[in-house]
């Protein structure tokens, strides 16, 4: 979280006094537009998932709604350490470059960039945790998640993801096919699901 501390310090959040939680608490009500009365004690949410609301809303250019007060200046994406914010930038240019990186794309369907909320849960422990959407096809998904809550590889997830503008959708049964260490804290969990499924645009 020291990054994205250093980021909204930037735009005048008052980092000094906010703990972790209350930090990412406040970044899911802006992205969701919501009061902090609107969220349930269930809803956690990950230092991964702030950081991906926080890079998605700088990327808008929706300054007004990332800073703490209007009129505070706001950093271009481009301004952003790229080291961190690249990870959840995963634009068609990233893709194309990532696929060429890789060889043939081991996924049978089109990938889509996305930037959306997600939650998953082993349905055999009920144990779940939330990350961040990067690119979702009709036959998988990828997302990232805090090193410490990644599953191990064919573990069985059920994902829900959240949009920002519309009602949480379930995939279906899913199960981890990879997982890549991205940085210190953060790994990408790539996902095949059992079944097809029609992403929403």
């Amino acid at each position: 979280m020291d990054w994205l501390r250093q980021q909204l310090q930037r735009i005048g959040w008052p980092v000094d006094t906010l703990t972790d939680e209350e930090i990412a608490v406040e970044l899911y009500c802006r992205w969701f537009d919501l009061t902090p009365e609107d969220i349930t004690s269930q809803e956690a949410v990950t230092p991964a998932a702030a950081k991906g609301i926080f890079v998605s809303m700088a990327g808008e250019g929706n300054l007004d709604a990332l800073c703490w007060s209007q009129g505070a200046p706001a950093p271009a994406l481009d301004e952003i350490i790229v080291d961190q914010a690249s990870v959840f930038r995963r634009d068609a240019e990233y893709l194309e470059a990532a696929e060429e990186f890789a060889g043939p794309d081991r996924r049978d369907s089109l990938r889509e960039p996305a930037s959306d909320f997600v939650d998953f849960v082993d349905p055999c422990s009920s144990e779940g945790s939330c990350g961040w959407l990067v690119d979702i096809s009709a036959r998988g998904a990828a997302f990232i998640v805090e090193t410490a809550d990644t599953p191990p590889i064919g573990s069985p997830l059920v994902l829900t993801i959240r949009k920002r503008n519309g009602d949480p959708t379930q995939t279906g049964p899913a199960i981890i096919v990879r997982t890549e260490l991205l940085s210190d804290s953060l790994t990408l969990i790539c996902t095949q699901l059992e079944g097809p499924w029609e992403p929403a645009g």
